[in-house]
């Protein structure tokens, strides 16, 4: 049998092949993917938000799987923490049949004064604190996924509170990319940072695009996990964490840089529904048979 022991016509396969392969970009430039390549998995962090009273927003967070052609060039952005009273800066992957943008995280509130709403972005900054004495929520957070994306990029910012007695100013914590930032939980009390988007595309669960935690004159709030900065803290790098909310006499902290992560699934070899025996027998030689 001149077909290697299977009646019927000789099936031609593919023995191409290539492996998984995972790049993180954490500065600006071009990308190009592997010969092989006809889908990808992207991540794309956008920058934090900078503080002022109220804590930073974190910089949104999209994860997008697409197919593509083969060898596609991408342009990459990777977008910086706000500095201060102001927006993170928006990361994008685009290329031939993808193209993807996450919003910069909004500025903590009151850039100008205590009493100030936070900024919209890919998550929103949280508010400042109030200009009352009643003990009552304040200022608004910023609003998150602004503009919009589905699925959604962020969360919505906490809220200031007003001081009441012995209790001073407390700020909201900054909207992570998995949940709202807190509230003022109490007079004098800053609000936690909301928790950043998980996500295991770099081969292990990690924490992407947390809000920043609020000052208090009594007790602060916490970063959220993804980068997300402690009240008095910037926001970590590479990850779109919001900054951590500055005190009563304004200091200010930095956002943290966003990331694009991006995912090349492994290509085997493609495989007919029959084999023959010396196809067998070739490809177990070689090492290259899988069941």
């Amino acid at each position: 049998m001149s077909n290697g022991g299977i009646i019927g016509p000789v099936v031609v396969i593919s023995t191409q092949s290539q492996s998984e392969l995972i790049t993180n970009k954490t500065s600006s430039g071009s990308f190009t993917t592997q010969p092989l390549t006809t889908s990808l998995t992207v991540l794309v962090a956008a920058g934090g938000g900078g503080s002022s009273y109220g804590a930073g927003g974190a910089g949104g967070v999209r994860i997008v799987c697409s197919p593509i052609s083969a060898a596609t060039p991408f342009t990459v952005t990777i977008g910086a923490g706000g500095g201060g009273s102001t927006n993170g800066s928006d990361s994008s992957i685009i290329g031939t049949g993808l193209s993807v943008t996450s919003n910069g995280g909004g500025y903590g509130g009151a850039p100008d004064g205590n009493e100030g709403p936070g900024g919209p972005g890919g998550s929103g900054g949280g508010g400042g604190h109030g200009p009352n004495s009643d003990g009552q929520l304040g200022p608004n957070g910023g609003t998150g996924n602004s503009p919009p994306t589905s699925p959604s990029q962020g969360n919505t910012g906490g809220r200031g509170r007003n001081s009441s007695g012995g209790a001073g100013y407390a700020a909201g914590g900054g909207g992570g990319a998995g949940a709202v930032g807190a509230n003022s939980p109490s007079p004098g009390a800053g609000g936690n940072g909301g928790i950043g988007l998980e996500s295991s595309i770099s081969g292990s669960p990690a924490y992407y695009g947390g809000g920043g935690g609020a000052n208090g004159e009594t007790s602060n709030g916490t970063g959220g996990l993804g980068g997300g900065g402690n009240a008095g803290t910037n926001g970590t790098a590479n990850t779109g964490g919001g900054a951590g909310s500055g005190n009563f006499f304004a200091t200010r902290f930095s956002g943290g840089s966003g990331i694009i992560i991006v995912k090349e699934p492994a290509i085997l070899p493609s495989a007919p529904g029959v084999w023959s025996l010396s196809e067998v027998y070739n490809y177990k030689k070689a090492g290259n048979w899988t069941s």
